[in-house]
């Protein structure tokens, strides 16, 4: 059964403000190595993207049509190698209306690599707004 662990919380949290920071400043290069090299993410409206490679090709859109990124994170609940998570974010989304105010809510599974560094394996999305 998962349960919390506080030091995996605290390391997963300082991660999500890390990716915050690095997509703020448009770090394409870290920011995919945020994720496992076979990692999943299933972005709103779009299809799956599979492989760490794919997901910093998509990296450069995202970046572009979202800006001032905050990251809430939630509580993390850990099962030896794989840790769950979800959360919230506020960011600027840059619409063909013009910038609005965006907000919504993740869920992200994490995993444990050999070297102890925690990467994320699988990634979603959602605003709460309708567009």
């Amino acid at each position: 059964m998962p349960t919390t662990d506080p030091q995996v919380s605290k390391a997963i949290a300082a991660k999500e403000a890390e990716f915050a920071q690095l997509f703020n400043a448009k770090n394409i290069d870290r920011l995919a190595a945020s994720y496992t090299e076979d990692a999943r993410f299933l972005p709103p409206n779009a299809p799956i993207v599979v492989g760490r490679a794919a997901i910093r090709e998509i990296f450069p859109v995202l970046t572009q049509v979202f800006s001032n990124l905050h990251i809430e994170s939630g509580p993390v609940w850990v099962s030896g190698d794989l840790a769950v998570t979800h959360g919230s974010y506020t960011a600027k989304l840059t619409t063909p209306k013009g910038t609005v105010d965006d907000r919504g809510k993740f869920i992200e599974v994490w995993r444990r690599e050999a070297n102890g560094e925690w990467k994320i394996f699988l990634d979603t999305f959602t605003s709460d707004l309708q567009h």
